[in-house]
């Protein structure tokens, strides 16, 4: 085991690079390694080159021409391999730059993640940069702007940059609405641009200055201009968000928001009354009447009226006692997009309304409601565990109690080793008559992990009767359970092997992460797991690579 726990730590780089460059590696070798056709060797040699960090420079010449290969793994490998030497890679910019247009997702991203890493000069960037934004189609752009908006404060010289260009000023505006408050420095600039004709940049401009936030307090009069004023519909939309993002508490923010809000245009009203609420969030006459009329706004007739309503009322949490009881209501809407909206909504607020959704629980009309909530919150709605276990005492006469059931222990599961109060009702489900009853039950115990230990003896009993074909979510709750009980282990490898080959990638790629966990039981594996290395889901790939590593670690010890 000691010797399983080094090479994990050398598989994630815990080791210095100093005491890999200790050990002589052959840089050249690694390098030809990640053309192996054998992915597990061209991981292998992949890891053992990120960890040597700035040291495995000598291999820039030779990564720079496997960024071209036509194996898009391959390129991705050598581009990640760019990304952990970092600076010392900057010869390789421009051949990262081709890869950014590569017709593979994956390289495109992996070179964008190692020019971030390289850090190239700015004389380098900002060409690149504006190729990436004349020539990329938005699977390209959108990862850029992410990955550049990650930089926060020290992004915005390019911002800058980008709104001193025409052609590009539009993405500088999205790029600093997504850096968010640490561009304030670019208020300046984007408040000039909310007078350019062109009302698209005008609108991302605006929602740009309220996504900044307080910061932007400066540009309130040329917002309020255009919320008052504006031709285009959308973009007084737009300043009414930013309003209420900044907190603009002056008296022509205030009138101009009053004035939209008792005007006839739906969603300009809505948004209006959303904005008013944040910047006077003490005013409590305000904040109520904004709420009731946002929830009325969910069964508004107009879809675009009934979106806003609902992503607005996610603010409203610390008002629950006005929203959550018209929110409930509105769960029994016929409509089931209302229903739905306002189930959003609910979640939105978060943990604060897990008390009266657990109340809930006891309605006919809201139950499963209160299940498919408390199902979404997971661990926050750790408060409801009483009433879920007090649901799982009612008696199962139909078809809709059963449902009932099934959501109820999922919801537990979702909760988690919170929901341990219910491991004894949760055992009293494991002798239904109901198969979907049963195997929830299973999963929720196995959710709870080790403080489900005492439906252990009851899982156990279960495997007696149980045909073989139902007896999976048994033993996966026993194996969360005790997951170091070699019985468990042994019962279940062969299971999760054969579940290697079902047609579902999410089963082949849960599978194979189990399997990465059991150690020597799993070895049998091997061969298949290194198969599902090329599967054509990249979830699965992923996983077999990481159980691949796992397993072969635990054979070498």
């Amino acid at each position: 085991m000691q010797r399983v726990f080094c090479f994990a730590l050398l598989m994630v780089g815990c080791l210095t690079p100093g005491f890999a460059g200790a050990q002589q590696v052959d840089i050249p070798a690694l390098v030809d390694q990640l053309s192996n056709p054998d992915r597990s060797e061209a991981r292998s040699a992949l890891d053992q080159l990120a960890n040597l960090g700035e040291e495995a420079a000598p291999a820039i010449p030779a990564l720079i021409d496997l960024l071209k290969s036509p194996d898009a793994q391959v390129a991705v490998y050598a581009a990640k391999t760019l990304e952990s030497i970092g600076p010392p890679a900057q010869p390789a910019a421009d051949a990262l730059l081709e890869a950014v247009f590569d017709e593979s997702l994956s390289v495109r991203r992996a070179a964008i993640e190692a020019l971030r890493a390289i850090a190239p000069d700015p004389a380098t960037m900002e060409p690149l940069i504006e190729r990436i934004l004349l020539e990329g189609d938005a699977t390209i752009i959108i990862p850029a702007l992410e990955t550049f908006a990650e930089l926060g404060e020290e992004a915005v010289p390019r911002v800058r940059y980008l709104l001193q260009k025409p052609d590009l000023a539009y993405w500088g505006v999205v790029l600093a609405g997504d850096i968010g408050p640490a561009a304030a420095d670019v208020v300046p600039e984007l408040t000039a641009l909310l007078a350019d004709p062109q009302h698209e940049l005008r609108i991302k401009v605006l929602i740009a200055l309220g996504e900044i936030g307080p910061e932007s307090a400066a540009a309130v009069p040329a917002i309020v201009q255009r919320l008052e004023s504006d031709e285009i519909m959308g973009a007084r939309y737009a300043a009414a968000f930013a309003l209420g993002n900044i907190g603009a508490r002056t008296e022509q923010a205030n009138r101009a928001l009053v004035a939209a809000a008792r005007g006839e245009e739906q969603t300009l009203k809505t948004i209006s009354l959303w904005a008013l609420a944040k910047i006077n969030p003490d005013e409590q006459r305000v904040v109520k009447f904004a709420a009731e009329t946002l929830v009325a706004g969910l069964a508004a007739d107009d879809p675009q009226v009934r979106r806003v309503a609902a992503r607005a009322l996610a603010d409203f949490g610390d008002h629950s006692d006005v929203v959550v009881p018209a929110l409930v209501a509105l769960l029994k809407d016929a409509d089931p997009e209302v229903a739905g909206n306002a189930l959003d909504a609910l979640a939105s607020i978060g943990p604060q309304v897990v008390d009266r959704i657990a109340a809930a629980l006891k309605n006919p009309d809201l139950r499963h409601f209160a299940t498919r909530l408390l199902y979404r919150l997971g661990p926050e709605a750790a408060e409801a565990v009483p009433a879920l276990t007090e649901a799982l005492q009612e008696p199962v006469n139909n078809a809709n109690d059963a449902a009932f059931r099934v959501e109820t222990q999922m919801a537990l599961a979702a909760i988690g080793p919170a929901a341990a109060p219910a491991v004894e009702e949760l055992i009293k489900s494991l002798d239904s008559d109901d198969a979907d009853i049963r195997a929830t039950a299973s999963y929720a115990l196995g959710k709870i992990g080790a403080e489900a230990a005492s439906a252990v003896d009851a899982l156990r009993d279960r495997l007696q009767d149980l045909d073989p074909t139902e007896s999976g979510p048994v033993w996966w709750a026993l194996l969360q359970i005790f997951p170091h009980d070699q019985e468990v282990v042994k019962a279940v490898a062969p299971r999760l092997i054969a579940a290697l080959d079902q047609p579902s990638a999410l089963v082949r790629a849960e599978a194979a992460a189990a399997l990465g966990d059991l150690g020597e039981d799993a070895l049998p594996a091997l061969p298949r797991l290194k198969q599902l290395q090329e599967d054509p889901d990249p979830i699965v790939r992923d996983a077999a690579v990481q159980a691949v590593r796992k397993l072969e670690a635990e054979n070498d010890s």
